[in-house]
């Protein structure tokens, strides 16, 4: 054999090797499939190993890298977020599934219903409301939360055909767009042409009722909210501040004496907003930051501020969107906190800004998760329906403030995945000079 078919013949294996290293997923592509086989079998009397190991890797399809197609998930997108079916999935994890699949969190919590600790810890010094909160959720607080968001569900749908049908097309839609996110070529190739068709279907008919019915993509993520947090409003009030782990106690004692600090006169008021069922108004009290009048919680559940007025009575509780939340119907606040919210907010950026509209001069806007960017951005791979936006970062927070004359970034958030994220959670504050 002459020196120049030698090379040749070593040229063609290293191409095949190089590409087999970097996607050997393409062994099992019939439309590759057979050109590997004609290489492999010129180069065998060469590399007669190399290349039998890669005829065999061609037929089978099995490469130490190689991994499950994800078409077969992408096909049932959309079935699990809430769905009347009860297959599961992101949906119904976030509200307490009983599968053996792992809760999401959404909310003030790693799991949007109680975890058995949590509840077991509160029922141990109160058994009389515990035993009435059981028998509300039918006696098991996660199931009873599932099925009570799928009965309030159906009724939505029945009332408002045209917000229940955009939910379904808007869960599946997400679902699938989460499900493909991140392919390689290779990858997208496998998912069938079908689910793509399907994906296009779903979004031309979410513009038609947008157009017809006025049906937006906030009121729908708002639908999805209201949902959950009236479901589960009761277990979460009776768990009331075990939500919190004690060791993130501390880092909320620092936030929070960052938003009150300015609050000098008995006048001056802070706005909670996602308040819940007042977990965050009763440390305020509890640690003697503010009297309970001067503090306003909002929620867009009805049913949570409906349990946050009766374990708070001194304190004022709205159920509203807090964008629909006017200075001119509700005054200004020296302070606005978002803790632990401001990711179930359908926009952050204009959730900031409208904070600013309602904080005073000198005032803050405080906003904090003690877990971290990193929890929440886990919360948004996770549960996209629930957990719709991550936290912004530095950059972002300051581009915000350079749009306003007077408000100053003073104390920046540290990256997610960083270090000081892992040990401090989120932590940003935002001052309106006067």
């Amino acid at each position: 054999v002459s020196t120049r078919e030698k090379k040749f013949k070593k040229s063609i294996m290293m191409v095949v090797s190089t590409t087999t290293v970097v996607d050997p997923r393409i062994l099992s592509a019939s439309p590759f499939r057979f050109h590997f086989i004609v290489l492999c079998f010129f180069a065998l009397s060469s590399f007669p190993v190399v290349s039998l190991a890669l005829v065999i890797s061609s037929f089978s399809g099995v490469s130490r890298h190689s991994s499950t197609p994800r078409w077969p998930v992408v096909l049932s997108a959309g079935k699990g977020f809430g769905s009347r079916s009860g297959s599961g999935g992101g949906f119904e994890k976030s509200t307490g599934s009983a599968s053996k699949k792992k809760n999401v969190s959404t909310k003030k919590n790693s799991a949007a219903s109680p975890p058995l600790n949590s509840f077991q810890a509160a029922a141990n010094s109160n058994p009389k409301e515990a035993a009435r909160i059981l028998k509300l959720y039918g006696g098991d607080i996660q199931k009873g939360t599932v099925e009570r968001i799928k009965i309030a569900r159906s009724e939505l749908e029945r009332s408002n055909p045209a917000l229940g049908e955009a939910m379904n097309l808007y869960e599946q839609s997400t679902m699938f767009r989460r499900s493909v996110e991140g392919l390689s070529v290779m990858q997208e190739a496998e998912v069938p042409v079908e689910a793509w068709e399907m994906e296009n279907r779903r979004e031309r008919r979410l513009v038609e009722i947008h157009e017809e019915f006025g049906v937006t993509t906030t009121e729908i993520h708002n639908a999805f909210q209201l949902l959950t947090w009236d479901a589960s409003a009761e277990a979460r009030g009776f768990r009331g501040s075990a939500e919190l782990p004690k060791n993130m106690s501390e880092r909320l004692g620092l936030a929070l004496s960052l938003a009150t600090e300015r609050i000098s006169s008995k006048e001056g008021r802070l706005l909670d907003v996602g308040c819940g069922t007042g977990v965050t108004v009763g440390e305020i009290i509890a640690r003697n930051l503010l009297a309970p009048k001067q503090v306003v919680g909002l929620d867009i559940s009805p049913e949570m501020t409906a349990v946050a007025s009766r374990k708070y009575t001194r304190s004022a509780f709205v159920a509203s969107d807090f964008m629909d939340y006017s200075v001119e119907e509700n005054g200004s606040f020296e302070s606005v906190l978002f803790c632990m919210s401001l990711h179930d907010l359908p926009d952050p950026v204009a959730a900031i800004t409208q904070a600013i509209s309602l904080c005073n001069r000198g005032g803050r806007i405080v906003i904090t998760h003690p877990r971290g960017a990193s929890h929440v951005q886990m919360q948004n791979r996770k549960n996209p329906i629930m957990v719709r936006n991550q936290l912004p970062d530095a950059t972002q927070l300051g581009a915000i403030c350079s749009s306003f004359d007077g408000v100053e970034l003073t104390y920046a958030p540290a990256d997610a995945g960083s270090s000081k994220d892992a040990a401090e959670g989120y932590l940003a504050v935002l001052e309106v000079k006067e």
